[in-house]
């Protein structure tokens, strides 16, 4: 190969190199029940019963054929699931000594993968926090105090040929017990989504509190979830680096073939 040719190839490798065909979609996503208050009004006390159930559940799939999906459920003590497929990630604790949760799920789809991909944490309907507790004191209704302190942090990004992601933190608490006018107690919710080319970071620390009345020693159930969703769609086009390719392909025959000739011998007529 001459000095030309070797210009030519070196050129038309640059072009249809990885870094000219990028294409990438990244979300992150995790919610953190720090922990779960319940609090009596003065001259009443708290009992939670023993019982409460601690689940962790985690779900991971992508289109490449990857299903993946753990569930745990531990009653008064500390439990976690995880989930792992090619592009996707998910995992979750619970701990029922500690009224705490923790839920992360992740999409990694690298360039230059044509696929979808999905995962959550904890989104079993029935929460991973599932107990009962009571307020003991004189009888009556009181005013009791539910508060949640949360931490979320939600990142999502398409490059290239990313053509969506989206990310999903939810927390919510319910007293099965009451008025389902009343429920939930406590919620949040926070969604984003992206389309091509974009990028979304958000985190927080909120503190959620609602006040509720009660009877005193009267038995009531608590669920409380906390959820992490991700999700991510990544196309290439084709298109660009093939015809670049096609193109390469077609040069470097000609010069072949030119050389070929120019070394060819010749016949006398």
């Amino acid at each position: 190969m001459n000095k030309a040719t070797g210009r030519v190839v070196l050129g038309f490798a640059l072009l249809i190199s990885p870094a000219a065909a990028r294409a990438e979609v990244d979300v992150t996503t995790s919610m953190k029940l720090i922990q779960l208050q319940i609090l009596a009004p003065a001259g009443y006390s708290l009992m939670i019963f023993p019982g409460v159930l601690a689940t962790a559940s985690a779900t991971a799939q992508d289109s490449l054929g990857g299903n993946v999906g753990q569930s745990n459920t531990v009653p008064d003590g500390n439990t976690s699931a995880s989930a792992m497929t090619t592009l996707a990630s998910a995992g979750a604790t619970a701990s029922a000594p500690s009224l705490a949760a923790t839920a992360d799920s992740a999409v990694h789809i690298p360039q230059p993968v044509s696929a979808s991909a999905s995962s959550s944490a904890n989104g079993d309907p029935f929460g991973s926090l599932n107990g009962s507790f009571e307020i003991v004191g004189a009888m009556g209704p009181v005013s009791v105090t539910l508060t949640a302190m949360l931490d979320y942090n939600q990142f999502l990004q398409t490059t290239g040929d990313g053509q969506s992601a989206t990310s999903e933190v939810i927390f919510n608490l319910v007293l099965p017990d009451l008025d389902p006018n009343l429920n939930p107690i406590l919620f949040f919710d926070n969604l984003f989504a992206i389309g091509p080319n974009d990028f979304k970071s958000q985190s927080g620390i909120p503190t959620l509190s609602n006040s509720v009345m009660l009877d005193a020693n009267t038995p009531y159930s608590f669920i409380a979830d906390v959820d992490a969703e991700s999700s991510g769609l990544n196309v290439p086009e084709p298109s660009s680096w093939i015809l670049s390719l096609t193109v390469f392909v077609l040069i470097a025959l000609l010069f072949s073939r030119r050389e070929r000739t120019r070394g060819a011998p010749t016949t006398a007529g």
